[in-house]
């Protein structure tokens, strides 16, 4: 009899409906199946979190696949940059060595006089030294901090600077722009840059393209960054105003000029007169 009830009792927790009442008390078996019914809620419970956890698995294995190839992608421009860096550094020095050669020389009377008016109306930006023919642009309100990006109201000083340097009679000159900074290393912008030399490069050569909107040939045109290797006052600890500038010069071709076929934008000049301040 205990053998049949067992199976009985076994049945009832398979078959639904199946009444054992006659061999457990009521009470237990109402027990018993309520406990089944609970392990069954709580198997269920436990798929449906399997469940969720499998989708989060899955949706962490495709970030970590985006996540890769972002890194593949950075790493690819970090080349890049030091490619593009290291042959700046390779103009830069040749083009300090045709700077330590090249003599002053003085503008047109008639451009001159442009010059001073142009540097009179925007006299915060820009200065013009009349003796050397040498115009000088504030980084500070030409730039925001460790960026190569021009300002909005740059964008008029240069597009009218332009416009006289555009001259014809200054057809036979080139045009160098040469980008300084202070001392004060690099921070957030180190990653783009890497230094200031750099830096003051890529501030030139943002010139130059504002310079050739501005409807100048760009085949004039000439860029070198310095970096804060030519201060024209002491640098001090926080930052130097007056060393962060860009400058531009008038380089008069000589027949090895005419001759070159160097590319605009590059940081290299052709031998010839160089229009450079004598003293500081």
């Amino acid at each position: 009899m205990t053998k049949q009830c067992t199976a009985l009792f076994a049945g009832a927790l398979v078959v639904s409906g199946l009444s054992v009442t006659g061999c457990v008390p009521q009470d237990k078996y109402d027990s018993m199946l309520q406990a089944n019914r609970s392990m069954v809620e709580q198997l269920t419970s436990v798929n449906e979190e399997r469940q969720t956890l499998m989708a989060q698995i899955k949706s962490r294995d495709a970030q970590l696949t985006q996540a890769r190839s972002e890194i593949r992608r950075l790493q690819g421009e970090y080349t890049s940059v030091e490619g593009r860096i290291e042959s700046l550094n390779n103009s830069n020095q040749a083009l300090a060595t045709r700077l330590a050669n090249m003599q002053p020389t003085a503008l047109p009377a008639d451009i001159e006089a442009d010059m001073t008016a142009l540097a009179a109306k925007y006299p915060d930006m820009l200065s013009f030294d009349e003796s050397t023919g040498m115009i000088r642009l504030s980084s500070d309100l030409t730039f925001s901090s460790g960026s190569d990006t021009l300002k909005t109201n740059a964008g008029d000083v240069i597009g009218e600077m332009s416009t006289i340097l555009g001259d014809a009679d200054l057809g036979g000159y080139q045009v160098l722009v040469v980008g300084h900074t202070d001392d004060v290393p690099l921070a957030r912008s180190k990653v783009k840059y890497g230094s200031n030399v750099m830096l003051s490069a890529y501030r030139a050569n943002s010139v130059r393209n504002a310079m050739v909107g501005a409807g100048m040939n760009s085949e004039r045109i000439r860029i070198a960054g310095d970096g804060p290797n030519d201060p024209i006052v002491p640098n001090t600890e926080g930052g130097t105003e007056q060393n962060r500038r860009v400058e531009i010069f008038l380089v008069a071709k000589t027949e090895q000029a005419d001759s070159t076929d160097a590319p605009a934008a590059t940081a290299t000049a052709d031998d010839g007169a160089f229009v450079k301040p004598t003293s500081k």
